[in-house]
């Protein structure tokens, strides 16, 4: 074994790493790496209406048939290699293959790695040389990657947590807990998937805004709401609406103040909204959806309901018995009244609780410091890209 210290420093190009969440690591002292990061990164000039077009064509049946998914062709003279997000590369150097879910190797059609074009087209992915380990973003996907496919046993798989850098002072932490007022967050650009129908049905049949001890900020793109939603919430005293414009570090302020964060979503993998509000000693209420279980320990930092649609299994796999109707019909605009009885229940529980509040939220600060320390998520992501030739 080298010595670290006695390591070159090796250059890693990320590819179609676009996500707001990689530049904490991409930034960051990582030992024996150098990121390479152009000004223009891969896709940031594509229009939101492009990139909606680009993935509905991904999803026609027909590609499932013929086994069809995106592999990236790049090449570097200068680079060691290649970090790359969800798709396979083709190219001249060695690479990580990093992953949210499996199936996104596929496009989120778990049929195009059955048919038989496609086994054979990830068969010839999978034994490329220059493709050195898998990185899997979470448990979930690093348990259910072997039911999706057949990886060599040679490859090495990995799963290693995103680095996030942000985190509550003790100072701050000690005076949010102490706040005579309990602040809950919720953050997501598509509220009605994300649960916000159900939490403004929850606020409008409770009486919380009476007794002045609990406030609501909720940032959301503001121009995707109906007219009734929008009039709604800012009709509410207890509720502070904002657009979904806000930088990561204005976001961080609110993480600061927040004492629950409420996630109520129908269809996610792993948000990273959780795992920075994590950072910040927030207790959750979420739906316990894919991977959300791994950041949110019902009865520990917060309480988890099954969603009353399943867009995963119980284990983690796609549910394949989802009619595609059905699955689009998760973004629109209905209340689900199990959920706005959960919400109803435990915000008041919460309320009347303060004790229980704050032990969640000092149990999501322990696990932030254990499972999601930032020390070992940094030399754990040094180990899986170094890529020398020589060692």
């Amino acid at each position: 074994m080298v010595d670290d210290t006695k390591k070159k420093t090796v250059k890693i190009i990320p590819v179609h790493a676009n996500r707001g969440f990689w530049n904490s690591l991409f930034h960051a002292d990582v030992k024996n790496i150098e990121f390479i990061i152009s000004e223009k990164r891969q896709n940031d000039n594509i229009s939101q209406n492009s990139k909606s077009i680009m993935w509905n064509l991904s999803q026609w049946k027909i590609w499932n048939v013929l086994g069809v998914y995106q592999s990236v062709r790049t090449e570097s003279d200068f680079a060691d290699g290649f970090l790359s997000y969800n798709r396979f590369l083709k190219t001249n150097r060695p690479y990580v293959l990093v992953l949210e879910s499996p199936i996104a190797l596929v496009h989120y059609q778990p049929k195009r790695a059955c048919s038989i074009l496609g086994k054979r087209n990830l068969k010839r992915s999978f034994i490329d040389t220059n493709l050195k380990s898998i990185v899997c973003l979470n448990k979930a996907c690093f348990e259910t990657i072997p039911k999706y496919y057949n990886i060599p046993k040679s490859l090495e798989i990995k799963q290693i947590y995103p680095y996030v850098k942000d985190e509550i002072t003790n100072t701050e932490f000690e005076k949010k807990i102490n706040s005579s007022v309990i602040h809950c967050l919720y953050i997501s650009s598509q509220f009605y998937l994300k649960g916000g129908g159900e939490l403004l049905d929850a606020i409008e049949k409770n009486e919380w805004d009476k007794n002045k001890k609990l406030h609501f900020d909720i940032i959301t793109k503001l121009d995707s709401l109906e007219r009734q939603t929008l009039d709604k919430l800012r009709g509410l005293s207890n509720v502070s609406l904002y657009d979904f414009t806000f930088t990561k570090n204005e976001l961080n302020a609110f993480y600061e103040k927040a004492n629950i964060l409420i996630h109520m979503t129908r269809m996610d993998s792993f948000p990273l909204t959780l795992l920075e509000a994590l950072k910040y000693g927030c207790s959750f209420l979420a739906t316990d959806v894919y991977a959300i279980n791994e950041i949110v320990k019902n009865d520990y930092n917060g309480f988890l309901l099954e969603p009353p649609v399943r867009y995963w299994n119980a284990d983690n796999t796609l549910n394949a018995r989802l009619k595609r109707k059905r699955k689009n019909h998760l973004y629109n605009n209905y209340v689900e009244g199990s959920v706005v009885k959960f919400l109803s229940e435990k915000i008041s529980f919460l309320l009347e609780n303060k004790k229980a509040l704050i032990e969640y939220q000092r149990n999501s600060i322990r696990l932030s410091e254990t499972t999601f320390a930032n020390k070992q998520i940094i030399e754990a992501w040094s180990k899986a890209l170094y890529m020398d030739k020589e060692n």
